[in-house]
């Protein structure tokens, strides 16, 4: 089975949880510190998936943070632009 990472809220430990239901079980992946979790499922392999997947998620954010500090300095720089140019 694959290694839990830790939780991106919090950074803290994740666990594997099973809930017996009738003759069968279901999954789920939380967090012990802040409660965050996955929807449960009756598949163990999956649930790690799902709690896994924030590498994509991680590249995003990255960029989100990027545009959002380089976007109200682009548009400041072309306010100074114009103004310069006499155009505003």
């Amino acid at each position: 089975m694959k290694t839990l990472k830790k939780c991106p809220a919090c950074r803290g430990d994740a666990e594997m949880l099973r809930f017996p239901v009738s003759d069968d079980h279901l999954w789920q992946v939380s967090c012990r510190q802040c409660g965050m979790a996955t929807e449960f499922d009756d598949d163990r392999y999956f649930c790690v998936q799902q709690w896994n997947r924030r590498d994509g998620e991680e590249r995003l954010r990255h960029w989100l943070t990027l545009l959002g500090i380089l976007l109200p300095i682009g548009m400041i720089l072309m306010l100074f632009l114009g103004v310069l140019l006499g155009t505003v």
